[in-house]
């Protein structure tokens, strides 16, 4: 017999989505459990193996608009996102379907698909708001006296969410995108935003300092709203 799942069931694809609601539950574990460990903080590592059912839901990548949530909307941390199926990667900055679960097909083959992407400030990316210069993934130096490298020091590869993120390209296909940002009231602390959707309108390469580099223009979908952030 399967056990029962300690989170509750949301379905992200009803309008009755509460995400707000989920948030605040998801918050009031966290705090009884940094007072119930005495620590101030805790680790991603630790919330991802106690809160597992919590977190997952059974929910996996999702494409499109989700509904519930906003535009403009705040998060505390990647785990959120995570938990609302906003960007279902805790590290990586391109969520994707892979082609066993992509609707999309390219010459008659299903192909994977991006379905958000995460602007972390770290990289080459040219944000300009409505328009995005998008830098890929992978090719980042490795880390220099525990201090992770942004700087893409080798050729990056065709893989992966690069890959999903061309093939949304070539389909003219939409992303959600999050932004991430420094909190001004915590030196070391940030915050992510959802921006809306962005037309993934077109992928190219360039060479930065010898590596090989792939970018991606994203265009903000109208009717949006202005941006918050």
């Amino acid at each position: 017999m399967q056990s029962r799942r300690r989170g509750p069931s949301y379905n992200f694809r009803s309008e009755n989505a509460n995400v707000q609601k989920l948030l605040d539950q998801f918050d009031t574990f966290r705090e009884k459990y940094r007072q119930k460990k005495k620590i101030e903080s805790v680790a991603l590592k630790d919330f991802c193996i106690l809160f597992q059912p919590l977190l997952c839901n059974g929910v996996k990548s999702i494409d499109g608009d989700i509904p519930g949530l906003k535009n403009g909307q705040c998060f505390n941390s990647r785990v959120e996102l995570y938990l609302v199926a906003a960007h279902h990667r805790l590290e990586s900055g391109i969520d994707y379907l892979p082609a066993i679960r992509s609707p999309a097909m390219i010459d008659g083959e299903f192909v994977s698909i991006a379905v958000s992407v995460v602007l972390s400030g770290e990289k080459d990316d040219i944000d300009e708001g409505d328009t995005i210069h998008y830098c890929g993934e992978g090719g980042v130096g490795r880390r220099v006296d525990s201090v992770r490298s942004t700087e893409v020091t080798k050729d990056q590869k065709l893989v992966g969410g690069n890959l999903a993120l061309k093939n949304s390209a070539d389909l003219g296909r939409s992303v959600r995108v999050i932004r991430k940002h420094k909190d001004s009231f915590h030196r070391s602390k940030f915050f992510y935003s959802y921006d809306g959707m962005y037309k993934v309108s077109r992928f190219y390469s360039e060479r930065k300092k010898g590596a090989l580099v792939y970018m991606f223009e994203l265009n903000r979908l109208p009717n949006q709203g202005q941006l918050r952030w």
